[in-house]
């Protein structure tokens, strides 16, 4: 069962019960609701709110406050950061220590899937990215959220959202926003305020009347008047003609004069209703069906015999009373039982079989006596209160126990009738139950008596020890010699200070703590301040063991004892092997051990596993010599301190065990061709194969390996496409650099740059085609793109993926392979460069199963057309990063962006307005007076350009005072009089009085301090004026201080801002990529440090469906996106032969048009097992056959010549020039003509010459009377 970590209930009160394991009481938590866990007190005392406790061992959690219908989360959490326990080299393992590690692990493993919670998440911590698109619904969305308007997409709001007025900006709708079915109110226009010009053509409605005043006077043309006016007679022309009378003029007949209209008059057509036709009228025999109206209510006297038409209702009336007979009545008409007279059916009418459930059968209508066992359900579980008492007699009652609910009481059984049998073997019998005296010994099994049983000296017969043992009272006695201690005398101090007995021992060094005792089975304490003595640990290890006869400890698996060690009665010992020297491998789980107890002894381990090496394990002595029984595998102590050092690696591993072991079974490394995984089950698309014996990864296609590793002869060709390219850097996606090494011959950089081919796997389910698992997904594709429909799924068959653009099916790029349905069935289309319209994919059997497809520029593409843009990125890339780390504050700019504008126009007045900020402070807390003097103006400019008077006054007032009392001057002054009176009017008077207080005084004088600034003042006081009435404003600018200052001091970056407020709108929009360039600063940096590398592959790699033709180097690159095939410009050509994948080209029919040079030792290998190799190895050309077969040379394929492992040999004529093993085959073949067919070894010379003169010569035969030779073969 699996290790329950956590259970949501539903409380109860203060207390309640849970089932979820825990290590320690502190580790079980407790949220309330959802919030934050409550506080643990521990497994006493009295919780407060907001706290609870578990007692030692308990499963009940005790709150202190009530949480009767809270919902609760209980789970727990363990602390995994601290090893349960430390080992340290030499340090015995116990069991308790490694099941504490077990039980360490296997909750760490099962928390780790525990819920996750509200609580548990810290801010910021749940990104968008972490949020599943399309799953966030109004419910989760605050009713206070204050979502910007710039968080809000384009588009149209659904038609559940209402505009109010005040939602729309005045003078703002336009024709385009107005519905052509609007039908406005015309109580909702002005009056007067539809121009004539905005009435289309077209016809008045009904209900607007025009009077006579609204038609222009000889406007009204015949067309104007309805052929329905009834115009009165006074107002036509009284010369009627023919042609005068409309043709639809619709004359009444009492116009026209008796038989004045002939038949030649009458036009074609059904006569109007009102004029009746009487039979004298018809012709006889002329009215045929047609001509009689379909509700004519012919009576049935005029019909023909025969059955009426399926849509001709009889109802009864139409019925004679008792004519309907069985025939009459459809076989299907399922008549309601509602339709039939009580018992109007008699029981022979019934048919044979079962009642429809919806009729009850009543006990009155069964027949007493009728209702036999057959007709009774085998599981109708007829209740017991339906049987008569004793109705049921005990022959009634099938074989087998009694249900549970049934009790037997001791009167059903009958006394003596129970035997041993009939005792369960787990009854455990009290012995209260058993009569006293009642159980002689022989009833007792063989064997311990169990250890709380006690014998006593007066249960042992006088006499029945031998003298090798001793009764306790013998004991004390003093039967043991000096050479041992009774416990009495042990604990009363026999021994001497070197010793202690258990009893000193556990009080000098154990825990006084009755929970830590040297008895078996309970744990020590693993406290520095109590070491156990070394005779403590003897002590201890011997009470561990004493059940099982000893324990012997051996160095390795060949330190085995010449003889089983066991006990003194023959119990089996403990053997443990303190580490191994070599692996043991069982054979059907027997591990043999050749020599292990010694020369020429082997030792035998049943039921064992692999033992590793370095290992120590544990076993069992067995009454057979050398023969062992396994107990347990004892691990390395340093492997044992690293997992518990690395135990939160080690839940995580387990957490993920799963795919941990999936990437075990489907990765295979062997020096020949997997045909099932690691685990045995079949080989899966996708499962990898490292070839041992060739150095390369492959990848199970679903039917086949493929390399996906190019080999070394592959990357001899495709050297010189990376030759170039000499620094560690993705030139495809930015984002995912891959290193591509130092040295020439890098292929990587090349394969990440043309990863332009995706696979779909496509399934089709409820209507819908499933892309890679999704239902019906729009796709985004890239345009020069390759993509597949992997279609081979059974699901497919009757659905044909195809793809749709425009108005009919899209096939430009679409190569269809196999079968749909079918193993390696596949739709392939490359992406145009252009948007086709209305493009999708579809099946062309069914609507609905597909979506749309939108076409995107290649990525890669983009970057090689961009790479000046990133240059200019990564040059910027601190302001780009400041750009980041400020998002908030640009998203404020822009939506500021009208007031920056205004702020960047007017930016000097403003940095003035900053440089003077104390000022305009000054001047916004005197804007009374400010006003007075804007009020005053002439007369303080007339001040201000009298200043140096007034401050020359200012300054001799003693002088003024002298004057008075200078009347010559005086006079003088009067002789001013013009100018006095001047300065004598009311309005100067007061002027100077309010000049002559003590403030104004002071005023001036501060104005004639800052003289130059009220100059420059009165020449901005358009400004000034504005400054005052933007009050607020400025208070505000003044509060922002520092931000204005900042503003001020980056004026220069905040223009370039605005200038480039385009871009930084699309950076805006892009933030998201902005972000990741950002976290990808330093690969940003390195593309700009070797840009000049950068620019260069960009220019000599290029990316298209034919070939260049133009700008063209020696080594220039080009991948061919028809053929999907790398190229290179050899000078003269472009030459082919590497696919995206890194392998030669497999396209059928391709033409190398230039040598392929392999290196010494490098093989052109032929077959599935390369079994045909071709090499030049240093010293000769060498053609092997490495496999399967033998090596033939054909014409025509017919086989000339066949090497095989035991010679060769040829079909048809050799001709040979020369010799032949040193000789002249010619010459020799000449002197062989001259051999009689019955030559022999031993003729002589004479025989041999009568012997030719008597042959007979046949082509490439000689034949004589005693030798025949046949040179066919030669």
């Amino acid at each position: 069962m699996a290790t329950k970590t956590e259970e949501f209930l539903t409380g109860t009160g203060t207390t309640i019960q849970f089932t979820t394991q825990y290590i320690n009481e502190s580790d079980i938590k407790v949220r309330v609701d959802g919030g934050t866990p409550l506080t643990f007190i521990g497994t006493t005392g009295t919780p407060s709110t907001g706290q609870y406790k578990i007692a030692a061992n308990s499963t009940t959690i005790t709150f202190g406050d009530n949480q009767n219908g809270k919902s609760l989360h209980i789970y727990s959490e363990t602390d995994v950061s601290t090893p349960t326990v430390t080992f340290t080299p030499g340090s015995s393992i116990k069991a308790a220590d490694l099941n504490a590690l077990e039980t360490l692990v296997r909750h760490g493993i099962q928390e780790s899937r525990n819920e996750v919670v509200t609580p548990d998440l810290r801010d910021g911590q749940v990104t968008s990215d972490k949020i599943k698109d399309g799953t966030i619904v109004d419910a989760d969305i605050n009713a206070s959220a204050a979502i910007a308007q710039t968080k809000i997409a384009t588009g149209t709001l659904p038609s559940g959202i209402k505009v109010a007025s005040a939602n729309i900006v005045d003078g703002t709708i336009v024709n385009d926003d107005v519905s052509s079915s609007a039908n406005i109110q015309g109580s909702k226009l002005a009056d007067d305020s539809v121009p004539l010009t905005k009435l289309g053509g077209g016809t008045l409605p009904s209900d607007i009347a025009v009077t006579t005043t609204n038609i222009q006077d000889g406007t009204i043309t015949n067309i104007d008047i309805s052929n329905s006016a009834a115009i009165a007679h006074g107002k036509l022309a009284l010369d009627i003609v023919n042609s005068d009378i409309n043709a639809s003029a619709d004359i009444a007949g009492s116009k026209l004069a008796d038989d004045s209209v002939g038949l030649s008059k009458l036009g074609g057509g059904a006569l109007p209703t009102d004029i009746t036709i009487t039979t004298n009228n018809i012709v006889d025999g002329t009215i045929v069906n047609a001509d009689i109206k379909s509700d004519a209510g012919i009576a049935y006297t005029k019909l023909q015999t025969g059955v009426l038409p399926a849509d001709r209702m009889v109802n009864s009336a139409n019925i004679v009373d008792g004519s309907i007979v069985d025939a009459d009545i459809n076989a299907s008409a399922n008549i309601s039982g509602s339709k039939l007279a009580n018992d109007s059916v008699s029981l022979d009418k019934l048919g044979s079989g079962n009642l429809p459930t919806d009729i009850k059968i009543t006990q009155a209508n069964i027949t007493a006596g009728n209702i036999v066992d057959a007709d009774i359900n085998a599981n109708a579980d007829i209740l017991g209160t339906k049987l008569k008492d004793d109705s049921v007699p005990l022959t009634k009652f099938g074989a087998g126990a009694l249900p549970t609910d049934i009790t037997v009481a001791s009167t059903n059984i009958v006394d003596g009738t129970i035997v041993n049998a009939d005792i369960n073997a787990s009854a455990e019998i009290e012995g209260s139950k058993i009569l006293n005296d009642s159980v002689t010994l022989d009833k007792l099994g063989a064997g311990n008596l169990p250890t709380d049983i006690k014998v006593s000296d007066g249960n042992i017969v006088t006499g029945t020890l031998d003298n090798r043992y001793y009764t306790e009272t013998e004991l004390d006695a003093g039967k043991l010699d000096n050479r041992y201690f009774t416990e009495t005398e042990l604990t009363n101090g026999a021994l001497d200070g070197r010793y202690y007995t258990e009893t000193e021992a556990e009080a000098k060094f154990l825990r006084q703590d009755s929970s830590e005792t040297i008895a078996s089975g309970v744990s020590w304490s693993n406290s520095d301040a109590h070491v156990a003595t070394t005779a403590a640990i003897n002590a201890r290890i011997i009470d561990l063991i004493d059940e099982v006869g000893g324990f012997t400890a051996i160095a390795n698996q060949t330190s085995f004892p010449a003889t089983n060690p066991q006990g003194a009665t023959g119990q089996a010992a403990i053997l443990s092997i303190a580490a191994t020297t070599a692996t043991l491998t069982p054979n059907s789980g027997t591990i043999t051990i050749p020599n292990g107890a010694g020369t020429g002894n082997t030792v035998t381990i049943t039921g064992a596993p692999t033992i590793p090496s370095g290992f120590g394990f544990l076993v069992e002595s067995t009454s057979t010599t050398h023969t062992y029984s396994f107990h347990r595998l004892v691990p390395i102590a340093t492997q044992v301190n690293t997992v518990a050092q690395n135990i939160t690696n080690i839940v995580n591993a387990g957490a993920n065990v799963a795919d941990i072991n999936n990437f075990a079974d489907i990765y295979i490394i062997s020096a020949s061709e997997p045909t099932q995984r690691n685990d045995g089950t079949s080989l899966q698309e996708g499962d990898l194969w490292f070839d041992s014996s060739n150095d390369n990864l492959q990848v199970y296609t679903g039917s086949a390996f493929s390399i996906i590793t190019p080999s070394q002869s592959v990357l001899d060709d495709v050297a010189i496409v990376s030759g170039a390219i000499t620094y560690s850097e993705d030139l495809g996606l930015i984002t995912n650099p891959v290193s591509t090494g130092s040295s020439n011959g890098s292929l990587d950089i090349v394969a990440d740059a043309l990863e332009d081919e995706i696979t779909f796997t496509v399934t089709a389910s409820g209507g819908k085609f499933l892309i890679d698992g999704v239902s019906a997904p729009a796709l985004t594709l890239y345009k020069g793109w390759t993509y597949t429909f992997d279609v081979s799924d059974s699901s497919n068959g009757s659905h044909p993926l195809r793809f749709y653009a425009g108005s009919s099916q899209y096939s430009t790029g679409v190569t269809v392979t196999g079968s749909q349905g079918s193993a390696g069935a596949k739709v392939q289309i490359v992406i145009p460069e252009s948007q086709p319209t209305n493009f999708q994919y579809y099946c062309t059997n069914h609507s609905g199963m597909g979506n749309t497809i939108t076409v995107k520029d290649d990525p890669i593409k983009t970057v090689s057309d961009n790479v000046v843009k990133i240059l200019a990125a990564a040059n910027n890339s601190s302001n780009i990063n400041a750009v980041q780390a400020n998002e908030s504050n640009i998203n404020a700019v822009q939506a500021n962006a009208s007031n920056i504008n205004a702020a960047v126009s007017n930016a000097s007045n403003i940095n003035a307005a900053v440089s003077n900020a104390s000022n305009i402070t000054a001047v916004a807390g005197n804007n009374t007076n400010i006003t007075a003097v804007a009020n005053n103006a002439t007369n303080i400019n007339a001040v201000k350009n009298n200043a140096t008077n007034i401050n020359t006054v200012a300054g001799i007032n003693s002088n003024v005072t002298t004057v008075a009392g200078i009347s010559s001057d005086v006079t003088t002054v009067a002789g001013k009089n013009t100018e006095i009176g001047r300065l004598g009017t009311a309005d100067a008077v007061a002027d100077m009085n309010t000049l002559g207080t003590s403030a104004i005084v002071s005023d001036m004088d501060t104005l004639a301090d800052i003289s130059s600034d009220i100059t420059t003042v009165a020449g901005i006081s358009s400004n000034v004026t504005a400054v005052a009435g933007n009050n607020t404003n400025i208070t505000a600018v003044k509060n922002n201080e520092t931000n204005i200052n900042a503003v001020a001091g980056n004026a220069t970056n905040i223009n370039a801002v605005k200038n480039n407020s385009t871009n930084i709108n699309t950076v805006s929009g892009s933030i998201a990529n902005v972000n990741t360039a950002a976290g990808a600063i330093a690969n940003i940096n390195t593309t700009a440090a070797n840009i000049a590398d950068v620019n260069n592959f960009a220019t000599r790699y290029r990316i298209g469906s034919t070939n260049p033709t133009s700008s063209l180097d020696v080594g220039d690159l080009f991948f061919n996106t028809s053929a999907n095939e790398l190229r290179i410009y050899n000078g003269t050509q472009w030459q082919g032969g590497v696919t995206a994948t890194g392998n030669l080209s497999q396209v059928s029919g391709s033409v190398f048009t230039g040598d392929n040079r392999y290196n010494d030792n490098i093989k052109c290998k032929f077959g599935t097992d390369s079994d045909l190799q071709i090499f030049h190895n240093t010293s000769h050309s060498i053609i092997n056959a490495a496999g399967v077969g033998n090596i033939k040379l054909q014409d025509q394929g017919n086989t000339k010549l066949e090497i095989t492992s035991t010679g060769t040999s040829t079909t048809g004529n050799i001709a040979v020039s020369g010799t032949v093993d040193g000789r002249d085959v010619a010459a020799d073949g000449s002197k062989l003509d001259g051999i009689e067919a019955g030559a022999t070894g031993d003729q002589t010379a004479s025989e041999i010459v009568a012997l030719v003169a008597g042959q007979t010569i046949a082509p490439n035969v000689i034949t004589t009377t005693n030798l025949t030779l046949d040179f066919g073969t030669l």
